[in-house]
C-alpha cells in the first residue's frame, strides 16, 4: 500500500508540474488580437492534454508594419516548450534587426543550430506586413503552406495555395542557411 500511495503522490507532482508548464507556455502566446489602424489579426492556440511546441506570435516592427509568426517545435513535453520559449526571445530580437523575413530565418537557422539537440528541428513561416506598402513579404521553414484567400471571399477557385522554399530552422548540415 505504501507503494502505491508513493505512485499515486508523485503522479499529483508530475501532472502539476505539466500543469504549470502548460500555464507558462500559454502566458508566451499573445494574449490579443494584434491590432494596428486598417488591420486586425486574430488567433487561437489549443493544445493537447501536454505541453509542446506550438507558437504564434505578432512583432510590432515599427509604424505600419508588423511581424507575424507561426512556429512549431518538432516533438512534445518540456523539452519542446522550451526551445519555443527560446524561439520566442529570439524572434523578438531578430525582428528588430532584420527587414527581410528570409534573412531573419537563416540568423535563426545559424543561432538555434548550435543550440538545438540533434533530434529537434523548428518548422515556421515568417511574414511581414506593411501597411503603407500593402504589402506581404514572406518566407517559409519547412512549415505547412500558407493560403490566399482573396478580399472578396471567393475561396473557391479563387484561392491559392502558397508553398515557397524552405527547410526546418535548427538543422546541422552545412551549407544549409541559403535554403529559405
Amino acid at each position: 500500500i505504501g507503494g502505491l500511495l508513493e505512485q499515486a503522490q508523485e503522479k499529483r507532482r508530475l501532472e502539476e508540474e505539466l500543469r504549470i508548464a502548460r500555464d507558462i507556455q500559454m502566458s508566451l502566446l499573445p494574449d490579443a488580437p494584434a491590432s494596428m489602424a486598417g488591420l486586425e489579426i486574430s488567433a487561437v492556440c489549443r493544445p493537447a492534454r501536454e505541453v509542446g511546441g506550438d507558437y504564434y506570435d505578432f512583432v510590432r516592427l515599427g509604424e505600419g508594419r508588423l511581424g507575424v509568426l507561426v512556429a512549431d517545435v518538432s516533438g512534445k513535453g518540456t523539452s519542446a516548450a522550451f526551445y519555443m520559449a527560446e524561439l520566442k526571445g529570439l524572434m523578438l530580437s531578430l525582428g528588430q534587426i532584420y527587414q527581410s523575413p528570409k534573412r531573419l530565418l537563416m540568423e535563426a537557422n545559424r543561432i538555434l543550430a548550435t543550440s538545438l539537440d540533434n533530434r529537434t528541428f523548428i518548422t515556421m513561416i515568417y511574414a511581414v506586413v506593411d501597411l503603407e506598402a500593402r504589402t506581404v513579404t514572406y518566407a517559409r521553414a519547412g512549415h505547412t503552406p500558407l493560403i490566399y484567400v482573396p478580399d472578396d471571399g471567393q475561396v473557391l477557385g479563387r484561392s491559392q495555395v502558397l508553398i515557397p522554399d524552405g527547410l526546418v530552422v535548427g538543422l546541422h548540415l552545412e551549407g544549409i542557411v541559403e535554403k529559405f
